[in-house]
């Protein structure tokens, strides 16, 4: 179990990070990462009723995914807010190895591209 400094409370967090944080997709799930000042990194794991109507599915699935990010990830990744999104049941079976390195990825790739800065277009009509 995560502790409490490292989970997600309530919903208006979870929004924060889905409205202005950066999305990696994988084969199995999507990573949204949104840096956060003088915080501890926290993890939200989001498994919906699309993926298996089994609850013990789902639970199996958000358990693994937390298990790998506590013993590997969470010390590597201060000052983040971390939402993954399952979208396919076989993350059940993968190998805890395959899963690791799934993330990982995911994490590197979602953190890279929050770094990047955003290109806006700036367009000012003219007064006619």
């Amino acid at each position: 179990m995560f502790a409490k400094r490292n989970r997600f409370h309530g919903t208006a967090a979870l929004r924060w990070v889905y409205k202005g944080g950066q999305q990696a997709r994988g084969r199995h799930m999507a990573i949204r990462v949104r840096t956060q000042q003088n915080q501890a990194t926290r993890v939200a794991v989001v498994v919906s009723r699309k993926v298996s109507k089994s609850a013990v599915v789902r639970n199996r699935i958000r358990r693994r995914l937390y298990e790998v990010i506590r013993t590997r990830l969470i010390t590597e990744s201060a000052g983040l807010a971390i939402v993954i999104t399952v979208y396919d049941e076989a993350l059940q079976t993968v190998a805890a190895n395959e899963l690791y390195k799934e993330v990982e990825y995911l994490l590197s790739k979602a953190r890279t591209m929050s770094l990047q800065p955003r290109e806006r277009a700036i367009v000012k009509r003219e007064r006619e």
